[in-house]
């Protein structure tokens, strides 16, 4: 008997239909394949020594950045840690299982630790190696939030106060002395807290003043900041401008309260005091610390921080008023609220993260 032509078509479409039930196995099973491939090579290198490889690293990791916290102003072959290489290099063996810490700059070079500072330090990159395979882990050593920090403890060779924030733009500080204005940097001067070797703190006086010039750095947007640093006033007569970068980025004392970018907290200061400031903006709220302790309530706060001025530290934009007294540990720091509720004033110099 001859097909119809309906079963000629029902014939045809019962082929295609088996194609594509062969074509979707021979899918599954390729799938299944890479999936089964993925997972042992998962396995592989979770297991045997590889484990061990990859805590050493991270034992390694660990110990270098205790090292950093408590001594960050050393150059990186003073930290105890071992014998540090002119490539940035410093190995750890434990067990037969070595660890190589390899320090970087923020551009990804490699930092000779014989004249290089834990300061200048971006990146740490720990590398785990043992027969079956290597296993690395590179690791930020900075939140990377500080965007001006001003240690103010002397000058460079140069004759200039340094930026220590070191990972935006270094910005340049230029000291300024209209007629008998002064920045002394006191080697043996006042400080607030225990100095940890040749500490000091910059003296301001007879209308001295820093300026850096304008940058994004510290153009705030609508997001959250800290502003904070110590101070100690020679006395506390008329305005004592601290910060000024027109027309918003503004902090200064005068007549019983302190005012930051436009908003006013009742404090009185002694002169001969330290007293470490913070001003801190969350969210749509700003609060200003002293000592730690929080002024009052936060204020509602809805201010676009962005400016094309430079920025003084010790005087006012148009430099009618200035401060008189020390200033140390000047810090400025983007896209954090460090502090949310009472807290205690750090107690060494700041590290920048």
């Amino acid at each position: 008997m001859f097909q119809t032509k309906n079963e000629k078509k029902i014939f045809k479409g019962s082929v295609a239909v088996f194609a594509l039930i062969i074509m979707f196995i021979l899918a599954v099973a390729t799938i299944g394949i890479i999936t089964t491939a993925a997972i042992e090579r998962k396995v592989s290198i979770s297991t045997g020594n590889s484990t061990t490889a990859f805590q050493i690293a991270e034992s390694g990791m660990e110990n270098t950045l205790q090292a950093f916290k408590r001594d960050f102003d050393k150059r990186l072959n003073q930290l105890g840690l071992g014998n540090c290489e002119a490539d940035g290099s410093i190995t750890y063996n434990s067990s037969g299982t070595t660890t190589t810490i390899k320090f970087k700059d923020k551009d990804g070079n490699d930092l000779d630790c014989n004249n290089k500072f834990v300061s200048e330090v971006k990146i740490i990159k720990s590398v785990g190696t043992t027969k079956l395979e290597t296993r690395a882990i590179e690791q930020d050593v900075f939140l990377g939030a500080t965007r001006l920090l001003l240690h103010l403890n002397g000058k460079t060779e140069g004759g200039k106060f340094e930026d220590s924030s070191f990972y935006y733009n270094n910005h340049t500080i230029s000291t300024v002395t209209p007629g008998s204005g002064k920045i002394e940097a006191e080697a043996t001067g006042q400080i607030p807290f225990p100095p940890n070797g040749d500490k000091a703190s910059a003296l301001f006086s007879g209308g001295g003043y820093l300026s850096i010039p304008d940058s994004s750095d510290w153009d705030f947007k609508m997001g959250n900041f800290t502003i904070d640093l110590w101070v100690n006033f020679t006395d506390v007569a008329g305005q004592q401008w601290l910060i000024d970068r027109a027309p918003d980025q503004r902090l200064y004392y005068t007549a019983g309260n302190l005012y930051g970018l436009g908003k006013t907290f009742a404090w009185t200061p002694s002169a001969g005091t330290w007293y470490h400031i913070a001003l801190v903006r969350l969210g749509n709220n700003l609060s200003a610390y002293v000592n730690g302790s929080r002024l009052g309530n936060s204020q509602t706060i809805s201010t676009d921080i962005d400016s094309n001025s430079d920025l003084y530290i010790g005087t006012n934009s148009d430099h009618s008023q200035t401060f008189r007294g020390y200033i140390d540990e000047l810090r400025i720091s983007k896209g954090i609220a460090r502090w949310t509720s009472d807290f205690t004033p750090p107690a060494k110099e700041y590290w920048p993260d």
